[in-house]
């Protein structure tokens, strides 16, 4: 099977977190198809940041210690049954089987911090569906 060979595309950038939620991009959403997040809380920072959604505190969210990168990445291991869904759809015809895609939303997605925190994000996009 011949499959095309594509580039990886990803964002990154520096971001401020704040006492209050921060979204982590507020002008991306699911239409951008980031699947992946990776966050590098810098050795040096002066305190942990939380993630979580928009109701996240510095007691409920996740939290990214100081001089650690952590991912969060949502498994499609499922969908890679795709190239072999056409042959299937010969032998059972009918209609379509469509597979929810999940994504995550960049602008629903936030980090706080006790105290004005920088990190660099990496925002990765999910490149088939």
């Amino acid at each position: 099977m011949n499959r095309p060979i594509i580039k990886q595309e990803f964002f990154t950038f520096s971001l401020a977190v704040q006492v209050t939620p921060t979204p982590i991009n507020s002008a991306m959403s699911i239409q951008n198809l980031i699947d992946t997040i990776v966050i590098t809380l810098p050795v040096g920072s002066a305190n942990s940041v939380f993630f979580g959604a928009s109701g996240v505190t510095i007691t409920n969210g996740l939290e990214i210690v100081v001089g650690t990168t952590i991912s969060f990445a949502i498994d499609h291991e499922g969908r890679k049954l795709y190239e072999i869904q056409q042959p299937l759809l010969q032998f059972c015809p009918g209609e379509d089987v469509a597979i929810p895609f999940v994504v995550f939303d960049p602008s629903t997605t936030f980090l706080i911090a006790s105290a004005v925190t920088n990190v660099s994000v990496g925002l990765f996009k999910v490149m088939y569906l």
